[in-house]
């Protein structure tokens, strides 16, 4: 039977029970199917002829690639088509999997290529370098040493279990894992991926939103602390922008006299360039800095320049600023503000937009974000306030 295999025949369609193999060939890819057995699992699986045996000798040859409960269709059919592509070079699939499985790679080496195909790749340095750190803190002293066909669902679920109340760091640490036991699956290192079954944690959404009181007293503060990290953090509330973004600010990004910053897609979170309106608050402050700037391209350098670097840190290899939370977290003690972040600067931006009356798509100019459902996740609370003065303006 060739029928094009889709989520829902797995789901509802397969038959529960068959009293001998029985294949369903895929319409989309050549070779591959779902094969089912007595009493056994459906698995994904290739089944094609040996050519080096001519005629009624030609051998019957079949490859699982893995159950279907715990490897998605998609991934499933990549990697058919990769092993059908290798099949039609002249090489065995079959004899290389097995070649893989005597091999011992272990879940450390694998990091470090997931990690080296990431950046060639593009994603943003910071992203990369977060997946590093994170597998190193939380996966590799548990299960770096281990071979890739080793690891199993429950040491999955030890680690994961253990970040149970961190729940952002446990959705980023089960994500990285999973990259790293998909890419296992493509490279054949093993026939399933043992994150899949773990479950995301709930991640409650912060709604700490800095009231106009509060930016006034932490803006005192500031003045009374001038210097490089004061105007990073006082950017931050003027532009709304992430401070990943602001830190990696060039000069010739920014159009003074126009009040336009042009961020290059290899800052922005999206990956495209995003263009922005100043305020003039911002435009006074960066005219102030080009005054005072010297040799760096950065707004923000770390290179070693005078007055530049924060005490407490080494200058980075990027050139410019990359954090300010040792002396962010001083500036929100001395203004008497608790549970406060950099990013929190951020998201009292875009709250005042808000609250303003702003048109999300006005909103979502301004802060980056790319999707409503997005924006609506994070600030819904703050139009809810705005229910009964719209509700009293429409009606009366």
């Amino acid at each position: 039977m060739r029928v094009k295999i889709t989520k829902r025949l797995i789901e509802r369609d397969l038959p529960k029970d068959v009293t001998t193999e029985t294949w369903i060939w895929d319409s989309e890819v050549l070779a591959f199917g779902i094969r089912l057995r007595p009493g056994r699992r459906a698995t994904y699986a290739m089944r094609w002829k040996d050519d080096s045996f001519a005629g009624r000798n030609s051998r019957d040859r079949k490859m699982t690639i893995g159950p279907v409960e715990q490897i998605d269709l998609d991934a499933a059919r990549a990697i058919a088509k990769q092993r059908f592509g290798e099949l039609a070079a002249g090489d065995d699939p079959a004899e290389k999997q097995r070649e893989r499985k005597r091999s011992g790679v272990t879940v450390s080496d694998l990091i470090k290529e997931v990690a080296e195909t990431m950046e060639a790749k593009g994603r943003a340095a910071r992203y990369v370098r977060d997946f590093k750190q994170q597998m190193r803190d939380h996966v590799e002293p548990t299960i770096g040493t281990r071979f890739l066909r080793d690891v199993t669902a429950t040491d999955i679920d030890r680690i994961l279990t253990k970040l149970s109340r961190r729940p952002a760091l446990h959705n980023h640490v089960r994500a990285g894992l999973s990259s790293v036991f998909t890419a296992a699956l493509r490279g054949r290192y093993r026939a399933d991926n043992p994150v899949m079954g773990s479950s995301k944690a709930e991640a409650r959404h912060r709604e700490r939103l800095l009231a106009d009181t509060e930016i006034d007293g932490l803006l005192k503060v500031l003045d009374a602390n001038p210097g490089q990290n004061a105007d990073a953090m006082r950017l931050l509330w003027l532009t709304g922008s992430r401070p990943q973004e602001a830190f990696a600010m060039r000069w010739t990004d920014v159009d003074l006299e126009a009040g336009v910053w042009t961020k290059p897609a290899q800052i922005v979170k999206q990956r495209r360039t995003h263009r922005v309106t100043l305020r003039a608050e911002a435009v006074a402050l960066l005219k102030r800095m080009v005054e005072e700037r010297g040799d760096s391209p950065f707004v923000f350098p770390s290179d070693g320049v005078k007055g530049t670097r924060q005490r407490g840190y080494k200058a980075a290899k990027t050139g410019h600023l990359m954090t300010i939370k040792k002396f962010a977290g001083k500036m929100f003690e001395a203004a008497g503000l608790t549970d406060v972040r950099p990013y929190d600067l951020r998201k009292a931006f875009a709250s005042r937009l808000v609250a303003s009356g702003a048109d999300l798509r006005t909103v979502m100019s301004l802060t980056g974000h790319t999707q409503v459902a997005v924006l609506l996740k994070h600030y819904a609370h703050v139009m809810d306030g705005k229910q009964r003065e719209v509700l009293e303006k429409a009606f009366g």
